[in-house]
């Protein structure tokens, strides 16, 4: 068992800026690069690098756009990440190795795939990576939403962080706050702009146009031409207002059905956010990645 070390946080220069990634587990432990949703960062994967530390070496960047990986200039688009993803494993020294997207991210790591198959051994999708045909009814009705949502979350300006953390405790069910683990999710959201106030990092620009490629012919036809071993972790529930899941067991059969590359198993209490931030999941997915690593080690072996 590898020693558990402290999350630690660096920046490697990429084509047009610098890309923001965070790490958590020992150096020799076997690595994973863990990527995340079309609004988020790679704060999202906190309690998954917590839980894996003594496990995994868990490499999960702000992909270009998010974060403090949003001063890059561009390009944007799928392409312009899975070199991003290269870019990392290589200064990370892996030749080879798992990765693991949730929500876009899962468009990101099988776009890498495609791009990349000498040096991708394995998937674990999270709730994403497949077109959403089922949810986005209505033509874009889904990407409308999510657009509509990141503007406005771009466009605010804060006096302080506990008014970002008011707003968003403000938005929870009756009778929930927020966690300290989302408090330091959400502090990380937050840069400064020249007029001494706060905003939410990120580049519209960059957002919309990955949301075009997820929603798109793009995400359709990069997913057929996919061979590198996947499975995708489908949450049976998905995010308010929404209760059913994001993927339709019908639609996730098809596509295995379509992919021979890609396996499927469900988390049927998991929602699209809960899937990768409740302790009970996310040991299902470290397990998983787990059980990917061995599987592609046996296969090089």
């Amino acid at each position: 068992m590898s020693e558990a070390t402290p999350y630690t946080r660096a920046s490697l220069p990429v084509e047009g800026g610098s890309l923001e990634y965070g790490q958590w587990g020992s150096a020799t432990a076997p690595p994973i690069i863990a990527l995340h949703g079309v609004t988020s960062t790679h704060m999202d994967w906190m309690t998954f690098g917590e839980i894996a530390n003594d496990r995994l070496r868990v490499i999960a960047p702000d992909l270009r756009g998010r974060g403090r990986s949003s001063d890059i200039d561009g390009p944007w688009g799928m392409p312009a990440h899975a070199r991003d993803v290269v870019a990392l494993m290589d200064a990370m020294g892996i030749e080879r190795g798992v990765l693991v997207g949730h929500s876009m991210g899962g468009f990101v790591a099988v776009q890498t795939a495609v791009l990349f198959p000498d040096r991708v051994s394995a998937i674990l999708l999270v709730d994403g990576g497949l077109p959403a045909v089922e949810a986005n009814e209505g033509g874009d009705a889904l990407t409308r939403i999510v657009l509509d949502a990141a503007q406005a979350r771009l466009d605010q300006r804060f006096d302080s962080p506990a008014t970002y953390l008011r707003q968003l405790a403000a938005q929870l069910p009756e009778g929930q706050t927020l966690t300290p683990e989302a408090e330091q999710i959400a502090r990380y959201d937050l840069v400064s702009t020249p007029e001494g106030e706060l905003r939410v990092a990120g580049s519209f620009d960059a957002i919309a146009e990955d949301s075009v490629h997820i929603t798109g012919d793009a995400s359709d036809r990069t997913l057929r031409e996919l061979t590198t071993p996947t499975v995708l972790v489908r949450a049976g529930r998905g995010l308010p207002p929404r209760e059913g899941g994001l993927y339709s067991p019908a639609e996730v059969a098809a596509w295995t059905d379509r992919v021979e590359a890609l396996d499927s198993v469900e988390l049927l209490e998991a929602d699209h956010g809960s899937i990768i931030r409740d302790p009970r999941y996310v040991e299902t997915l470290v397990a998983h990645a787990e059980r990917m690593i061995a599987n592609a080690a046996s296969i090089g072996d």
